[in-house]
């Protein structure tokens, strides 16, 4: 959109109506969603969202209503924040914090006329109960105090796995995280976002204590919450958009291609979101069946922003390759029918994207393979 486009925009809205809207978005916390703040005087400080950092430069004054970086000079107040972060332009944007702050739209504004792709918050899959409002409690307490990533036990291990991609804004750092097979460790966290952008759930990553490799002797890798149908948000989303199973997998390949944002969904299933009907029968299992390619639009997994216009599924190649066929087609199938595009990135048999990582990296420690 042209600065002249957004004037335009700006001015289907009436500035008082504007003003009682962002009066009633807490920018802090708006903005705390995607970034680790700390108090520092009369500003929040953070890692910015728009470029890599290893030292904070990026500030929210509450009190005035808007964030700068003074990394990159990013700056604006909570309509800007959406616009930037999520790719969106000036009236979505609006419409968006207008829901969420239970602002009923001006009579005549644009955004009244404008049709939107209807947002779904699809139910939990089978057999994950509701969660309570104590565990979301607890899930939303472990992230708030969870530190920044960088410069921690996070970095070490993302960096022995080949990763140089800068570490986003929803990865953090718990120094000793309960584990619910006993004992407490060092954890990455990271926030699963739904579709509101509010956090949903936390995947949890259980490291050594040097950060040298994941736990071995237990699950490393747990999630909590309502995890379906939301993503843990590696980069802001574009038009094109990455989606891959792990987390390490979105870093593996941001790490290469920069220019492609790019969200984890925790699960193939969940990018592939529900189907319909049976399978066929597995070739290799007696009496088992493949998931059904058909999907069922009524059930979606992941729910992308109106945005994404093209959807680059990356698959991985070290699970069972009957069920993984079948998720990644029910998912093409699903997003061709939300009139996207969709390109279909496979590495070679028995690997994941950040397998063509380390293995491009001669030196590097291969001992232990991620399973993202």
């Amino acid at each position: 959109m042209s600065g002249a486009d957004r004037i335009g925009a700006r001015g289907t809205f009436p500035p008082h109506w504007l003003a009682e809207l962002k009066a009633r978005v807490g920018l802090a916390g708006l903005v705390g969603s995607y970034v680790a703040l700390r108090r520092n005087g009369r500003e929040l400080v953070g890692l910015c969202p728009f470029h890599g950092e290893k030292s904070p430069s990026f500030t929210v004054n509450e009190g005035k209503g808007f964030f700068h970086c003074f990394g990159c000079g990013a700056h604006g107040d909570a309509i800007g924040f959406v616009m930037a972060v999520d790719g969106m332009s000036f009236v979505d944007a609006v419409k968006d914090l207008a829901r969420d702050a239970g602002l009923p739209l001006p009579d005549g504004s644009i955004a009244n006329g404008v049709r939107r792709k209807r947002v779904v918050v699809p139910p939990a899959p089978p057999g994950e109960p509701e969660d309570d409002a104590a565990r979301h409690a607890w899930l939303l307490g472990v992230w708030k105090a969870a530190r920044p990533a960088a410069g921690t036990v996070v970095e070490v291990y993302l960096r022995r796995r080949g990763i140089t991609a800068a570490i986003p804004p929803t990865l953090r750092f718990v120094p000793a995280l309960r584990h619910p097979d006993g004992g407490t460790f060092p954890a990455m966290v990271a926030a699963v976002q739904g579709p509101d952008r509010g956090v949903a759930g936390l995947h949890r990553t259980y490291l050594t204590a040097d950060g040298r490799d994941r736990l071995r002797d237990r699950r490393a890798k747990l999630m909590a919450g309502r995890c379906w149908g939301g993503a843990i948000r590696l980069a802001p989303a574009g038009p094109c958009l990455g989606l891959s199973e792990g987390i390490e997998t979105g870093l593996s390949v941001a790490s290469v291609v920069p220019e492609l944002p790019v969200w984890a969904a925790g699960s193939l299933g969940n990018v592939a979101g529900a189907g319909l009907g049976q399978g066929e029968p597995h070739p290799d299992k007696i009496g088992a069946r493949v998931p059904s390619a058909a999907p069922d639009m009524d059930r979606p997994g992941i729910v992308l922003p109106p945005t994404v216009r093209e959807v680059v599924i990356i698959a991985d190649s070290d699970g069972d390759p009957h069920v993984g066929r079948a998720l990644i087609a029910r998912a093409a199938s699903r997003f061709r029918r939300q009139r996207l595009s969709v390109r279909i990135v496979r590495p070679p048999p028995g690997m994941d994207a950040n397998d063509l990582l380390r293995a491009a990296a001669p030196g590097d420690s291969r001992s232990d393979r991620t399973a993202a």
